[in-house]
């Protein structure tokens, strides 16, 4: 039988290594790609012709989320197991909902990384039962608050949306406008975004947030 082919996207070296070797003992997959970072999965040649994408989400330019919304657009796509330390049911409830066919906890399930890659090829799905991990908020706390993912996670979606339409140039006006919002309230939700992203003390916050944005595949 033709060995599976496999990417690898995580920006940790070690995990890089460890996952390469366990799926070599395996030997029926064959690793045709590693990444440090989304967006240069997202462009790779690799991507559409691989069999599996296993896919940390805290990845650099373009984090996992963003990778999966990306793949949803296309027709030729891997089928995606998500690597992450997140144990959050909400993020757990997201992959599932762009398309992921399994979550898998980096404590807990690597070791069997090669048993679960032989369930998704089958057809089936691995995720953790989300009535066992607990509060979001709670299974968050324990990383660091400076973790970029973690402050991204903690935007709403109304959030996001108005972050999109700032790195438009758009004013309050103009956004509210489109938002069906008053100019009062878009800048109040703007002042909420800097001050979770750590922003406020920025000389340009306006530029500060198109970057951040653009890092993390929010535009």
């Amino acid at each position: 039988m033709q060995n599976q082919t496999v990417l690898i996207a995580d920006d940790h070296p070690l995990i890089i290594q460890g996952l390469k070797e366990m799926l070599a003992e395996a030997g029926e997959f064959m690793v045709i790609g590693t990444f440090d970072n989304g967006r240069t999965l997202v462009e790779s040649f690799e991507l559409p012709h691989a069999d599996i994408l296993l896919l940390d989400l805290n990845i650099p330019d373009m984090d996992g989320l963003a990778v999966l919304e990306a793949l949803q657009q296309r027709s030729a796509r891997p089928k995606v197991i998500v690597i992450s330390s997140y144990h959050s049911p909400t993020l757990i409830d997201l992959c599932r909902e762009r398309g992921a066919m399994a979550y898998v906890i980096k404590t807990n399930d690597l070791q069997d990384i090669a048993a679960i890659i032989r369930k998704v090829i089958a057809g089936e799905r691995f995720f953790p039962a989300t009535s066992t991990l607990g509060n979001p908020a709670q299974l968050l706390a324990h990383f660091n608050e400076n973790d970029t993912f973690v402050r991204k996670f903690k935007l709403t979606s109304r959030e996001l949306e108005i972050i999109r339409l700032i790195c438009q140039n758009l004013s309050a006006k103009e956004i509210g406008e489109r938002l069906y919002l008053s100019a009062f309230t878009v800048q109040t939700h703007r002042r909420n975004i800097l001050k979770k992203l750590d922003l406020n003390g920025s000389t340009s916050s306006n530029m500060s947030l198109y970057h951040f944005a653009k890092e993390h595949g929010i535009i």
